[in-house]
């Protein structure tokens, strides 16, 4: 039984989920993720997929944090405009395609674009349909 004021704060908890892959998909109004929805997932997030979300502005930047993350697809997001600042820190990181999205696009391009020194280790880069970089190990 519960008395008056009591803290009834593990009803109202979020489980942590240990999440393996994550896909997004046709939620318009999404515009960022909910801060708990990686937390407990660092180490076991390996795919992240978010595709036709078309008012996502940004990725978390506690996205520096998923350590086995292998493979990243982001499609028809026009609002992102930017990678988190520590990117580069996914040293597991093995693929990366970006399509439709264009102000992110323009910050990925080989070499001359402002997020580039943050994808350039990544073996496979496919930029709107076209392979940039492709490593074979």
């Amino acid at each position: 039984m519960r008395t008056k004021g009591e803290d009834n704060h593990q009803d109202l908890s979020i489980p942590r989920a240990h999440l393996r892959v994550l896909f997004i998909k046709n939620l318009p109004q999404l515009e960022e993720l909910p801060q708990w929805l990686l937390q407990g997932s660092a180490n076991t997030l390996q795919s992240f997929h978010i595709e036709d979300c078309s008012n996502f502005k940004a990725l978390p930047e506690s996205m520096q944090d998923l350590k086995s993350l292998q493979d990243i697809h982001i499609l028809d997001c026009l609002e992102l405009s930017s990678l988190p600042k520590d990117f580069n820190c996914l040293i597991d990181l093995r693929e990366l395609q970006i399509e439709n999205c264009p102000k992110l696009s323009e910050r990925c391009k080989l070499e001359t674009g402002e997020d580039w020194p943050k994808i350039a280790l990544i073996p496979k880069i496919e930029l709107d349909g076209e392979i940039i970089k492709s490593t074979t190990n």
